[in-house]
């Protein structure tokens, strides 16, 4: 009979985790959905207090608050140890498209409260200038890294990259970290966004290689 090692011991070493376009330590978007709201694509259904309501009801936001803080220096690796019980870790998701890595706000001048709608306390501030040399764009309020954009990536050092559109580059590739702790494998696939890579031909061919084996059996057409 297994005991609890045993099984645990058994499933490390024959499971494999595939996150795709995983935000394993946040995305900053996030954040704003709490503050100030967003429509997250329904533009065309939601209003802002709308936006706002949905972003503070949604049970998934908390998870995906970011866990660690940049300090003072941005290039420094983002590290800790929350890495999976499993033995195999094959990585896929999106790089190279301008990401949300956060937002500029001021406070709002004059807040209107009525109770069948909720009022941000806080809004984009639309005119606020970054230093010539930053490294990140300012749209409207709202910061963008790019695949210009200085990344440091364990084993390979500096890199100029971005995330898949939603999840950063540094949150994404957090998987390196654990390579002293598990096998890991990271693909990257250029230009694909994080809600369409499920749709991409490429994320398809590599899910069907990892489940499929070659074909090594003889036929007897193959004999003749």
């Amino acid at each position: 009979m297994l005991n609890n090692t045993s099984i645990e011991n058994t499933l490390s070493s024959n499971s494999l985790s595939q996150p795709i376009g995983a935000p394993h330590l946040g995305a900053p978007f996030s954040l704003r959905a709490l503050v100030s709201g967003d429509c997250m694509g329904l533009e065309t259904f939601l209003n802002d207090s709308e936006a706002l309501a949905m972003g503070r009801s949604l049970g998934s936001i908390p998870w995906m608050i970011p866990s660690a803080i940049p300090d003072n220096d941005h290039l420094n690796p983002r590290s800790c140890n929350d890495y999976p019980p499993v033995k195999n870790i094959k990585a896929i998701y999106g790089i190279n498209l301008p990401t949300e890595v956060g937002a500029i706000y001021k406070r709002k001048k004059i807040i209107a409260e009525r109770k069948d709608k909720v009022k941000a306390r806080f809004e984009l501030d639309e005119n606020a200038k970054l230093p010539d040399d930053s490294l990140w764009v300012n749209d409207d309020g709202i910061l963008f890294e790019t695949k210009d954009t200085p990344q440091t990536v364990v084993d390979e050092g500096i890199v100029t990259c971005s995330g898949d559109g939603t999840v950063p580059y540094w949150s994404l590739q957090h998987v390196n970290t654990w390579k002293d702790k598990c096998n890991v494998e990271v693909i990257e696939l250029e230009g694909a966004r994080h809600r369409e890579i499920l749709a991409d031909e490429r994320l398809h061919e590599l899910l069907i290689d990892h489940v499929t084996i070659e074909n090594n059996f003889t036929t007897s057409e193959d004999k003749v």
